[in-house]
């Protein structure tokens, strides 16, 4: 089951292509101050470079680079299957005109999106958001973190890090954990857990399996620390990750 990270979120890995100094410094901070991984090149030839090593979820071009340079740039990032999903976010002059709509040739329609220098942090922040909840079909095929709390958690590798640690989890673990992550500070009853993690029928399922991944999860999650103690078991209502320990 597809999960929605509404409370928790994924670290984007995101690519910024510019050779303003300014707009960069806006794109670096202000992704990078929403949790974000950002590198900026300073042109299409060191964005190439930096594509090949680097699988980014987004990329946020500068049209001010020129159109040559942009339109080689998208094709060469389209030429491959693996980096084809990858979402394009136009960064246009206020009062450029590259066709008659004022939109970019390479600008695909309800996939990439644009918006006009300067660059608003908020803007921009609000359309890379936007860009990373394509529907999984349209997603980047690239490895994701997700982060909340204490807590980072490995999309590739299902390990789970918390104060400099790391645990690794299965599958089922790690969707259990996730789920958990994702509405951190709420109690989640055991028929909410297989339903949502294990995909049983409402009022179907048996108990003792999520006691005992719990179980398993807790044995693993002692390596971590302190954090650790953050998963609650509460007596009648389930059980809830902390996002920190109260008073």
């Amino acid at each position: 089951m597809a999960l929605s990270w509404r409370g928790a979120r994924w670290v984007a890995s995101i690519l910024a292509v510019s050779g303003e100094a300014a707009t960069a410094a806006v794109c670096r901070q202000a992704l990078a101050a929403a949790g974000h991984t950002v590198a900026v090149c300073a042109g299409p030839s060191q964005a190439v470079r930096a594509l090949a090593a680097l699988r980014a979820d987004v990329v946020c071009l500068d049209a001010a680079l020129g159109a040559d340079g942009i339109d080689d740039l998208c094709r060469w990032l389209r030429s491959d299957p693996d980096r084809t999903p990858v979402p394009v976010l136009f960064i246009l002059l206020a009062r450029a005109r590259w066709t008659e709509s004022g939109l970019p040739p390479a600008l695909r329609p309800g996939y990439d999106d644009y918006l006009f220098r300067p660059v608003d942090p908020d803007e921009l922040v609000e359309k890379v958001s936007a860009l990373l909840t394509l529907t999984p079909a349209r997603r980047p095929k690239s490895r994701r973190f997700l982060r909340d709390g204490p807590f980072i958690m490995d999309s590739e590798t299902h390990e789970l890090w918390a104060d400099g640690r790391k645990v690794k989890l299965t599958p089922t673990e790690f969707r259990l954990f996730a789920y958990l992550m994702e509405r951190a500070d709420t109690p989640i009853s055991l028929d909410e857990l297989l339903e949502n993690v294990w995909g049983h029928l409402p009022g179907t399922g048996a108990a003792e399996v999520v006691r005992a991944h719990v179980s398993n999860l807790r044995r693993k999650m002692a390596a971590l620390g302190g954090s650790a103690r953050l998963l609650r078991t509460l007596p009648h209502r389930g059980y809830c990750l902390l996002r920190r320990e109260g008073p």
